[in-house]
């Protein structure tokens, strides 16, 4: 068996045909064949993703005048005390506060409502690492939000969540496809699982780069049952837990390091051509044989 490392570098990709780095082709010069094997050596992927992308993060609304107010921020990575503050830097209708002995956004309002105020139109995002969904506002009292007694309020379900989508992403190269899935699901035949390449932990700060590495992370490597015929190119894509493309924000610069393992080609089923008379008569002969030969070979020229 043979191996054969072969490096991919999303600079080097058509940015014509590929403008983003997170989906590309790249094409192999002397394709490789019967490939049985490949291991993950080594990948650089960068963490600029977002954990709020859409600006429309909710709605506060009314509910005595039912009069409505969007409240729009920045996309970016935010964290619990960044995204606290443009909240209340891009509107005056509510304030939002963390309470950092229970890690709970609280939204009260600055606005006077008669009826009490309702958060509405919230986005995915804001509820995933807020958790705070659609739902009116509770006047505080001395034993409820007493810190806000008589102000109406909203408070986190949950701990807030300040991370991605996942803590994982997803390494998909179509052509290197596992011929199992690599995830578990709730009911085998009616969920869809991924097959997919590899999973690479992003336990890396916002900003940085993940560099995964077979020998300090954990080795990962897809074996096939029935060799590959040929590979001549590699379509790299790289996907969230949901199976979505992500979205680098102009971080565009990832990197993979490969290593294939291909089975010797098979034997020339030609059959050998049958030696001929000469090649039989002066194969592992002496000199003296030769000069015998050749000797011979003047006579009958001379009585010729």
């Amino acid at each position: 068996m043979t191996t054969r490392d072969i490096y991919i570098d999303s600079t080097k990709r058509n940015t014509t045909l590929y403008p983003s780095g997170n989906s590309y082709t790249m094409y192999i010069q002397n394709p490789m064949k019967n490939v049985v094997k490949v291991d993950l050596i080594s990948a650089v992927i960068p963490n600029t993703m977002y954990n709020i992308t859409n600006s429309n993060i909710f709605s506060v609304k009314d509910l005595y005048s039912s009069a409505m107010s969007q409240v729009r921020i920045d996309p970016g990575f935010y964290s619990a005390y960044t995204l606290s503050a443009a909240i209340n830097n891009n509107q005056s209708n509510v304030n939002c506060n963390l309470f950092d002995t229970e890690g709970r956004f609280i939204l009260s309002n600055v606005a006077y409502y008669q009826s009490g105020f309702a958060i509405t139109n919230v986005s995915s995002e804001f509820f995933s690492v807020a958790s705070i969904g659609n739902q009116n506002a509770t006047i505080g009292t001395s034993t409820l939000l007493p810190t806000y007694m008589n102000s109406w309020a909203v408070i986190s379900s949950n701990v807030v969540n300040m991370g991605t989508v996942s803590n994982y992403i997803f390494l998909e190269i179509d052509e290197l496809r596992p011929p199992f899935p690599i995830d578990a699901v709730q009911d085998p035949v009616n969920s869809e699982s991924f097959l997919k390449f590899a999973t690479i932990p992003m336990d890396v700060i916002s900003g940085g780069s993940k560099v995964f590495k077979e020998m300090s992370d954990y080795k990962i490597s897809v074996e096939y049952p029935t060799p590959i015929d040929k590979i001549d190119r590699l379509t790299i894509r790289w996907l969230d837990t949901d199976g979505n493309t992500l979205n680098f924000n102009g971080g565009d610069h990832n990197s993979i390091l490969l290593r294939f393992y291909m089975l010797p080609p098979p034997p020339d089923e030609v059959t050998p051509e049958t030696p001929k008379i000469l090649e039989r008569v002066f194969e592992n002969k002496s000199i003296l044989f030769y000069f015998v030969i050749a000797f011979i070979l003047i006579l009958i020229i001379l009585f010729i």
